[in-house]
This record gives structure tokens, sequence and C-alpha cells, in this order.
């Protein structure tokens, strides 16, 4: 081999060295300096940290829970003051509702039939209330009107008539429920109250009567 093809081949060699050498460092250099835009997947499904509330936490009251009060509040201080109310539990019963009839019919009230906080003021401060103004018969509530008709449907079955079911304290509702506190050794009174209802539920229980809750 002369000098020349000699040295050709050298230089050959060395740039293949070269090339093979420049794709090496090109590779290594590419896995190494490789750069990730963007979050990892674990970072993607991994949730947020949330910082915990600073606000004040409320309590809302259950709904009827003052009307509740109320109601317990009027039934004690009925009973504490004769009118039969039957068990102070805030549960307005016919019983109750008839009981506060009597009072409203007593103190000159339009009658509601209704445990309300006018009426509990009423009861215990001896507060005047506008109702006073004006028959009563005049001022009746929805409730009111069904304990009436309930008390009368229940003497018109016992034959403590002539009478009409109406929801009115008429001169015929009041005779009947003067025969009727008579006949069961009852205070005469003429007007609807816990006591009536309570003796009319009694002879409903007994199958006497039927008597609409």
């Amino acid at each position: 081999m002369t000098p020349r093809r000699l040295q050709l081949g050298l230089t050959a060699y060395a740039g293949l060295c070269g090339l093979v050498l420049a794709n090496l460092f090109l590779m290594q250099g590419g896995r190494s300096g490789q750069v990730v835009i963007g979050a990892s997947p674990e970072a993607a499904i991994k949730p947020p940290v949330r910082a915990l509330s600073t606000q004040p936490v409320v309590t809302v009251p259950m709904p009827g829970t003052a009307a509740l009060e109320t109601a317990r509040a009027v039934q004690r201080e009925l009973s504490a003051r004769g009118y039969v109310m039957g068990a102070n539990d805030g549960a307005v019963s016919l019983v109750t509702r008839a009981a506060i009839m009597a009072y409203e019919a007593d103190h000159g009230l339009g009658l509601t039939g209704e445990p309300s906080e006018a009426l509990l003021q009423r009861i215990i401060l001896g507060q005047a209330t506008a109702d006073a103004a004006g028959p009563v018969s005049a001022k009746i509530g929805p409730q009111a009107d069904q304990v009436i008709r309930t008390a009368q449907q229940s003497l018109l079955a016992l034959n403590y008539g002539p009478l009409k079911v109406d929801g009115f304290v008429g001169d015929a509702t009041v005779q009947a429920i003067l025969k009727f506190e008579r006949a069961h050794g009852m205070p005469e009174s003429g007007r609807v109250s816990g006591g009536l209802i309570m003796a009319l539920a009694k002879l409903a229980a007994l199958g006497h009567v039927q008597m609409n809750q």
C-alpha cells in the first residue's frame, strides 16, 4: 500500500469514528436533557388541597321550635288558670284549641283556637288587644270554626238539639251545650271548652258519637 492510500484510509477511519462518537453524544444528551412541559399524570390526578374555611358555623334552628314552645307555654298558663288542657306537650289538639277558645270567650276576644305569642302575652300580662272590641261571634277563625262544628256534630248525634252545624255559637248551640253540661254534672258555661271536648271525646271512645280530629 502506497503512503497516499494509507493516509486516505486513516483519514476516512478517523472521520467515521468521529461521526459515531458524535451520534452517541447526541443520543445521551437527548435522554438526559429532555424537558417535560406540563404536569405529570400523577399531578393531574391528585386533587388540589383546599384551605379550611375561616367562616363561623351558623346553627339554623329547626322549623316549628318556637311555635312548639309557645304552645307549651299557653297550655301551661291556661292549665294554671283552671282551663282544661290535657297534657302540656305542645300538641295543638282539639282540647287545646277548645280551651283557648274558652279563655278567648271569657275575655271578649275573637275565637281563634290558636296558641299565638300575642295570646300568651295577653294571658301572662293581661294585655288588652284589638280583638276585645266588637261581638265575639263575628270573629271566628278557621281553626275555631272547625272545633265548633265538631262539637255541634257530636251534640247533634247525641240528640242535644235542635241545632245547625254552622261553626257559629248561636243560642241553639249554647242551649245544647248547657243541656249536655247539666246531664254530665259539669259546670254550666254554655261555651265550647276543653272540658266539653274531652267529655265528648270520651263518649266517642265508647262509640256513642264520632268526632273529627
